[in-house]
C-alpha cells in the first residue's frame, strides 16, 4: 500500500503546490468599491448587489435603532429576513449560472480580477 501512495505523492505534491500559486496570485487583488454596485463580469447594475447593500447598510442599522428605541419589530424581522435570503439567493444562483455557462469556473473568476 504505501508502495501505492508513493506513486502518486508527486501528482499531490503538483497539485498543491498549483493551488497555493493560483491562491499567492489572488491574494493580492483588490476590488472597487463601484463593485458592490456593478457587477465586474458584465460591468453593469447588479439589482441583488444593490439590494443586499441597501439591507446591510441601510435596513439592517435603522432596524437596529428602531429596536433599541423600543419598537417591536417582531413580524418586521421576519419580513427583513426572508428579504435578504432571497437577494442572496438571487445573488448565489447568478453566480453559480454564471460558473456553470463558463465551464466550471474556467471562464472569469470575479474574485481573480479587479
Amino acid at each position: 500500500m504505501s508502495n501505492e501512495l508513493e506513486a502518486l505523492r508527486p501528482m499531490f505534491e503538483r497539485i498543491i503546490r498549483e493551488e497555493v500559486q493560483k491562491g499567492l496570485k489572488t491574494q493580492g487583488v483588490r476590488h472597487r468599491f463601484i463593485e458592490v454596485f456593478v457587477d465586474p463580469a458584465s460591468g453593469q447594475l447588479s439589482c441583488s448587489r444593490v439590494g443586499i447593500f441597501l439591507v446591510v447598510a441601510v435596513l439592517f442599522p435603522a432596524s437596529l435603532a428602531l429596536q433599541a428605541l423600543g419598537f417591536d419589530l417582531g413580524q418586521a424581522w421576519t419580513s427583513f429576513v426572508a428579504l435578504a435570503g432571497t437577494l442572496a439567493g438571487v445573488y448565489g444562483l447568478n453566480s453559480a449560472a454564471r460558473v456553470w455557462r463558463n465551464g466550471g469556473g474556467q471562464g472569469y473568476d470575479s474574485d481573480a480580477e479587479g
